[in-house]
């Protein structure tokens, strides 16, 4: 299926980046607390996240807090509000590894804002709900709101989701390949789906053994090397099960014609008898 940034970037390697003090430290302990909770309390989280941004009396904790809350926000599907903490934890403190993690998260979310985020949001409750690989209907809805995205990098990613799971759950190879050409040919879809839908197709085809289609996609674009030697191999075999074919029918028409030259034989050999017992001399 097509890879998603995680949401939380770098945020678990930072945990323990610096200890800030202050009020905003004690409200970012407060909220990371809520969030380690079993279950986690994500409102308690939330207002004390905005509690250490109010506080704003240590850079670096309200920085955090402000990545934080966008993690959250993003999770909610809110990639408008989610946009504009990640901006503010960069603005608090750009040059902290959480400016630079949110750098990451506002291009992953800036990326996939056409229809005012609506796609996206779409796109990642499906991704974010197990259970749609077993529901025939729920991907198929899916399949059908991609049709009415407007072009960008979601749609392609709401195709290829779709796509990989007819694949590799459902069986539904012919409707999942004609995803995978809609990812490819659609010029609105960035070049890294392109070339996965590209690369999904070529397995594909080489998996059902249809040979002369993969050769055909091949050749449409550059393909990864291990799908080329696969191909390759696969065609050599082609060729020797064609030979094998070709050499076994030779064996067999050589064998039908001496089996009928001895019947004709035979036939003969008997007609002479029996003319000789009829014509002694």
């Amino acid at each position: 299926m097509a890879t998603e940034v995680p949401a939380n970037g770098d945020a678990g390697r930072l945990e323990d980046a610096g200890t800030p003090r202050g009020i905003a430290a004690r409200d970012l302990l407060e909220a990371k607390a809520a969030l380690r909770a079993s279950p986690a309390d994500r409102d308690v989280a939330r207002t004390a996240f905005e509690a250490a941004i109010v506080a704003d009396d240590d850079p670096m904790a309200v920085a955090e807090a402000y990545f934080r809350l966008g993690v959250l926000e993003e999770e909610d599907g809110a990639f408008g509000r989610a946009l504009a903490d990640q901006n503010a934890c960069r603005a608090k403190a750009p040059t902290s590894n959480w400016g630079r993690s949110a750098r990451l998260r506002i291009g992953w979310i800036a990326s996939r804002s056409e229809g005012d985020f609506a796609p996206l949001a779409r796109l990642q409750r499906a991704r974010r709900n197990p259970a749609i690989l077993g529901d025939p209907g729920a991907l198929a809805s899916l399949a059908h709101d991609a049709e009415t995205f407007p072009p960008g990098r979601v749609r392609a990613e709401a195709r290829m989701f779709v796509a990989e799971s007819w694949l590799l759950v459902m069986n539904r190879r012919h409707d999942a390949l004609e995803e995978l050409r809609k990812v490819e040919d659609d010029p609105s879809s960035d070049s890294t789906d392109a070339v996965l839908a590209h690369g999904r197709l070529v397995d594909a085809f080489l998996t059902e053994g249809w040979l002369d289609e993969a050769e055909r996609e091949i050749h449409s674009r550059p393909t990864d090397p291990s799908l080329t030697d696969r191909f390759q191999r696969l065609v050599f075999r082609r060729a020797l099960r064609r030979a094998a074919i070709v050499g076994l029918s030779v064996l067999i028409a050589f064998a039908a014609i001496a089996a009928a030259r001895a019947i004709r034989l035979r036939s003969s050999d008997a007609s002479h008898r029996s003319r000789a017992q009829r014509c002694p001399e």
